[in-house]
């Protein structure tokens, strides 16, 4: 996962890193610190593209397709429930740059950002599956893990480049 960490004076990226290892929590491992000028937005308003794998038991769930031809699909609807039960239905496809399943309970999912948003690989996963998805519904973690692989840019020629 990426994090913004701002500070109120200059910081070699090394000494930083050094910093996050003496107190980080059991279990978090740091790869890596850059810096990155402050008048650059987050790291993730700097990216075009985010990569995920998704864990899951995804054939409990007896899906009408594979995942590659779903995404294959002209369009790619999503119903939302908000928590006062209005229900929206959209098209996701613009969000969706590729998915495929990697073995019989992993996915990878690569999103593209659309007008300064970014589509929850959830969101695409309960879509494919048939399921609704709850706006704010806190279940994800129980249902499947969502590792994020990394945040790219796209150069002219459509060329991921990861941040």
């Amino acid at each position: 996962e990426y994090v913004d960490i701002y500070v109120f004076t200059s910081v070699r990226a090394q000494k930083a890193r050094e910093r996050l290892e003496c107190c980080k929590p059991q279990g978090l491992t740091v790869l890596d610190a850059k810096r990155i000028p402050f008048a650059l937005a987050g790291v993730q308003q700097l990216a075009s593209v985010a990569v995920y794998e998704v864990q899951g038991d995804f054939a409990s769930y007896h899906p009408q397709q594979t995942l590659e031809n779903y995404v294959a699909s002209p369009r790619l609807e999503v119903t939302r429930t908000a928590p006062n039960g209005l229900r929206l239905t959209t098209d996701i496809k613009p969000f969706v740059r590729k998915a495929r399943m990697l073995d019989t309970t992993r996915a990878e999912v690569t999103l593209n950002r659309v007008d300064e948003r970014w589509l929850s690989p959830l969101e695409l996963i309960s879509a494919w599956l048939g399921e609704d998805f709850s706006a704010g519904e806190n279940t994800a973690d129980t249902r499947f893990t969502i590792i994020r692989q990394g945040l790219y840019w796209i150069d002219s020629q459509d060329t991921l480049h990861l941040i």
